[in-house]
């Protein structure tokens, strides 16, 4: 007999609506929705060069059309007079109205050239029982996507009836269709208490139908692959928008290798039209993907490879410059799916990076790390917590090099006599940075050093705020986890005007004296910032105060468009240790009006960077 059935639970654990596999999409769930279906038709990819394609289409049926309509209503109102939380009544006051209405949405998901679910005629240990049947089990190989078998449950959050029907075409011919709906307990027409899970098909054994002929018209396939029906579908008037841009952020790498083409509504997703599409629908959306793409995609992009990671295989970076661009790094495995961003790069070039670890064995290991939503890696989760712990802190520092490397070069790409600035005339209208008569007080030294900065493409991309981290983030102390510290900060001396470069620098001169962020600055000229031994990162600062005071000494990276603090580890002046805070600050130190002073000090890594010097009186 062909119906709904929900299996009674024997008195035992009774199922309420809170399902965690559930809950965890409800959050974003037409992007999960997306990210997760595309995750599962890539891991059934047919062998050979044709791509998959997934489908996204949205229609409505009558009510009378959904598959069962009468037995479901009535384990929908049998489920509502089960549980009197108010919650539930809720849900099930929708769900009720959703199913008794003349018309009912239906997204209709199908994938091409995958190997469809196969096994829907066996019992047991079938890719078909493990996504209609099993809780939590996943059995992909080690280069797939999925690992939990928790990604299955994201088209029920975005139904109201939290009812979804399968339909296949497999590989071996095989036909196959069911539908399985994520209730709660509830009174079955004998009275008994159910489980909260119930399946539309064979009654008996609760299989599916493989008979075609029993199968309604609107779920037969006809060619290779998967159909997902989700009925009552959660659409608002942008869900198109919405999936859309999901697949652009989460699988730009899988489309623009041509393993992937997604058709949503009437728009066809390709490798041809990726940049164009990226361009349209994040015009108005705070996300990084198109730098990032543009970091993948362009042929300017300084390209990095490791053959034999840790002796796990290859990965390979993309990293592009450009002077808005948010310093983060997308993070990628083999299936060509983002995992996610990670930034906080100490150095003053700004730029997007692109990683993917496509090496088997690293993205065996890669994938144990991640939680169900894959969009991070943690060490606690490895059998070996500090094994993943010590490989992650090993990619995360090949990454860090590789930036440093391209920093390195980049800034020696460009000369200009930029340390001259202070004592040339200024051609702006802006407020000189030392007054006329400190001007002509001075005399162009003998020595002038040469400025070095980065260069800036004419066709990058505009202003993309960072999005916030997905995962444990930071570029410079690692924790136990194998995640690492935050340690990134912008800006410098307030109203700071520096000079300087590579082997240049320049003084932060506050201009009137007033108070800048509560602290007085003290006004300096003469000032060099250069760098005396790269190997180790030392740098020379010399300048001469205008004032007597005791006060702090702050440095700064310069980049293009903004200052940084820069990562002071060690000050001496004269011979003698002088004390570094928690915020950089150098001091205190005694100011002394005519006399030239000296401070070398040394970073935390051997940075080659503009260096911007500003002081300040102690409070």
């Amino acid at each position: 007999m062909i119906g709904w059935n929900f299996p009674s639970n024997n008195n035992g654990q009774k199922t309420a609506l809170n399902d965690a596999g559930i809950e965890i999409f409800r959050g974003e769930p037409i992007a999960s929705l997306a990210r997760e279906v595309i995750q599962n038709s890539i891991d059934a990819h047919q062998s050979g060069d044709t791509p998959v394609e997934v489908h996204f289409t949205l229609d409505e049926i009558s009510s009378s059309d959904f598959p069962g309509q009468k037995n479901l209503l009535k384990a929908l109102s049998s489920s509502k007079d089960f549980w009197k939380i108010l919650a539930s009544q809720e849900f099930f006051d929708i769900a009720l109205g959703a199913l008794n209405s003349d018309k009912l949405s239906v997204l209709k998901i199908s994938d091409f050239n995958t190997s469809g679910l196969t096994g829907a005629d066996r019992e047991e240990n079938s890719n078909w029982e493990i996504l209609i049947k099993s809780t939590g089990a996943s059995d992909k190989p080690a280069g797939a996507g999925g690992s939990f078998g928790i990604g299955k449950n994201a088209p029920f959050a975005c139904t109201p009836l939290r009812t979804i029907f399968y339909s296949t075409l497999d590989i071996d011919g095989l036909q196959a269709f069911q539908g399985v709906s994520k209730l709660v307990t509830h009174k079955n027409d004998k009275g008994e208490t159910t489980q909260g899970t119930g399946f539309y098909g064979l009654q008996e054994k609760n299989a599916p139908i493989l008979d075609t002929d029993l199968i309604p018209e609107m779920f037969k396939r006809t060619r290779t692959g998967t159909d997902l029906f989700i009925f009552g579908f959660s659409a608002d008037s942008d869900w198109e928008k919405k999936i859309i841009q999901s697949v652009l952020e989460s699988f730009f790498i899988a489309i623009h290798q041509e393993k992937l083409k997604v058709v949503v509504g009437s728009t066809l997703i390709t490798k041809a039209n990726l940049g164009e599409l990226i361009t349209k629908y994040f015009e108005d959306k705070n996300s990084n993907c198109p730098v990032f793409y543009e970091a993948y995609a362009s042929g300017e992009a300084v390209f990095k490879e490791n053959n034999s990671f840790e002796s796990l295989g290859r990965i390979e970076l993309h990293v592009l410059r450009g002077s808005n661009f948010p310093k983060r790094v997308a993070l990628f495995r083999k299936t060509g799916m983002l995992i996610f961003e990670r930034g906080h790069f100490q150095t003053p070039m700004k730029f997007a990076g692109v990683l993917q670890a496509t090496g088997d064995e690293i993205n065996s290991l890669l994938r144990s790390l991640e939680p169900p939503a894959h969009d991070k890696w943690e060490a606690s989760r490895h059998p070996d917590p500090e094994y993943a712990a010590r490989i992650l802190k090993a990619l995360y520092k090949w990454i860090r090099d590789c930036i440093s490397e391209i920093s390195h070069d980049a800034i020696q790409e460009e000369y200009d006599f930029e340390g001259m600035q202070q004592y040339l005339p200024d051609d702006s209208d802006e407020e000189p940075r030392q007054s006329d008569a400190d001007a002509e007080d001075q005399t162009l030294p003998a020595e002038v050093d040469l400025v070095i900065r980065q260069t800036k493409k004419q066709n990058q991309a505009g202003d993309h705020s960072p999005s916030e981290d997905a995962g444990t983030d930071g570029d410079s102390g690692t924790t136990p986890d194998g995640s690492e510290g935050d340690n990134d900060s912008t800006g410098g001396a307030p109203d700071a005007d520096t000079g300087g470069g590579g082997e240049g620098g320049g003084s932060a001169e506050p201009g009137d004296g007033k108070p800048a962020g509560g602290r007085t600055p003290i006004k300096l000229k003469k000032v060099r910032a250069f760098c005396s031994n790269p190997a180790i990162g030392s740098y020379k600062v010399i300048f001469e105060p205008q004032k007597a005071g005791n006060g702090m000494l702050e440095l700064t990276i310069v980049g293009e468009v903004e200052q940084q603090p820069a990562p002071v580890l060690t000050a001496q002046m004269n011979g003698n240790v002088v004390e570094v805070d928690s915020k950089g600050l150098i001091g205190p130190i005694s100011f002394i009006p005519g006399a030239c002073a000296e401070i070398t000090v040394v970073l935390d890594n051997p940075l080659r960077c503009a260096l911007g010097v500003a002081a300040y009186e102690n409070q």
